[in-house]
């Protein structure tokens, strides 16, 4: 990863972390937990809601290229 695809990634997880602190559920579920997830440069950022404390927490991020659904299912990051 070069410089410049280093500050693309910063500036989108900036743009990820100002969205989701806006609209935590505008993004997608993942089917089976109570996760929510989002495209970032490249990345799947997986992340849960705590809607009594309005907060978000980054779980898991996962290149797009893998099959993030399942790693994700089969790590139990719920427990």
């Amino acid at each position: 990863m070069g410089s410049s695809s280093a500050a693309r990634l910063l500036d989108a997880y900036d743009a990820f972390v100002a969205a989701v602190g806006e609209f935590p559920l505008m993004a997608g579920s993942v089917e089976g937990t109570s996760y929510r997830w989002r495209a970032l440069e490249g990345y799947i950022a997986v992340y849960a809601v705590e809607e009594t404390a309005r907060a978000v927490t980054l779980m898991r991020l996962f290149h797009m290229s893998a099959n993030w659904r399942a790693r994700l299912l089969a790590s139990n990051v719920d427990e």
